[in-house]
């Protein structure tokens, strides 16, 4: 029967399987660079490090520092050419979840994605452009590097990873999607 009330229905969120996991370890574990612009009005982009790493147990563990707040996550599932990650503020009332496209991707170097949050000031429903960039050379001092704030106003003399990745925010569009407040009709 097809047209069971929604209210009967139960709903179990599917663990990311055996053969997901595995290519998530090998390809995208790692170093990462997070870009996106900040929801405070500003033209400003947070460069700010995102590490995806295995734990002792097995599980998927994505760490951040963010607009100076603490992130912590979960790899969630890899679906329909996809990386699913949901992030839990550990210095506020906030989630955060990400979409990141990968397609087949075996050597990934850059990821684009958005991400759904709660802009901080205003306290709405946000969707961000994220880009994250892997970095190829291990740190072991990665996790503690402080986040940067680069304006839009800043040049770049050559072609760096920043400069690249910068630039192509600053003439994107739409890199910040507000929502409203409910309200009646």
């Amino acid at each position: 029967e097809s047209n069971k009330n929604l209210g009967d229905s139960s709903f179990k969120a599917p663990a990311l399987n055996h053969a997901s996991l595995s290519i998530v370890k090998k390809y995208y574990a790692g170093n990462y660079y997070l870009y996106y612009q900040k929801t405070d009005g500003s033209s400003n982009i947070i460069k700010t490090p995102f590490v995806i790493n295995e734990q002792p147990n097995g599980e998927l563990i994505v760490q951040s520092v963010s607009e100076g707040h603490r992130y912590l996550g979960k790899v969630m599932s890899m679906r329909d050419g996809c990386l699913y990650i949901n992030c839990q503020n550990l210095d506020f009332e906030e989630m955060e979840q990400y979409v990141f496209n990968i397609g087949l991707e075996t050597n990934p170097e850059v990821l684009f994605g958005v991400s759904t949050t709660v802009s901080v000031k205003e306290r709405l429903g946000v969707a961000l452009k994220n880009v994250l960039v892997k970095q190829k050379q291990p740190d072991e001092a990665f996790e503690s590097q402080p986040e940067i704030e680069i304006p839009f106003s800043k040049t770049y003399s050559s072609n760096t990873e920043e400069a690249i990745i910068v630039n192509y925010l600053k003439k994107s569009v739409a890199n910040i999607i507000k929502t409203m407040s409910c309200c009646n009709l």
